[in-house]
C-alpha cells in the first residue's frame, strides 16, 4: 500500500475505530496522539515520496511539543518551503522556532 493511503488510513483507525471524536483545537497529548501511533505514522511517512513531506509536518510537531525525537531543522525547512508562517493562532513560526532552539 502506498505510505500516505497507509497513514491516512492509520489515522482514521485511531479516531474512528475506537470512536474518538476530535475536534480542531485537540492537544499534542491527546490519547490518540500516543507513542504508537505516532511511531508508526512517523516511518509511513519517512518511505513516501518526497513530494508528501507537508503531511509529516503534523507528526513532527506533535513530536517536537511533547519532547519526542523529531528533526526541527527539517520541519522548518518544509513548512517556510510551503508558506507557513504561523505555528498556532497569534505564533509566528519564526518565534516559535527561537523557542524551540532553532538557529
Amino acid at each position: 500500500m502506498e505510505p500516505l493511503r497507509a497513514y491516512l488510513d492509520l489515522l482514521q483507525s485511531q479516531v474512528h475505530d475506537r470512536n474518538i471524536h476530535t475536534h480542531i483545537f485537540d492537544g499534542t497529548k491527546t490519547g490518540y496522539l500516543n507513542d504508537s501511533f505516532i511511531a508508526a505514522a512517523d516511518k509511513l511517512l519517512d518511505s513516501a515520496d518526497p513530494r508528501v513531506e507537508v503531511a509529516h509536518l503534523p507528526v513532527w510537531y506533535v513530536q517536537l511539543a511533547t519532547k519526542r525525537d523529531a528533526p526541527l531543522k527539517r520541519f522548518l525547512a518544509v513548512a517556510r518551503r510551503v508558506g507557513i508562517t504561523n505555528i498556532s493562532e497569534g505564533q509566528a513560526l519564526d518565534a516559535w522556532a527561537k523557542k524551540m532552539g532553532a538557529e
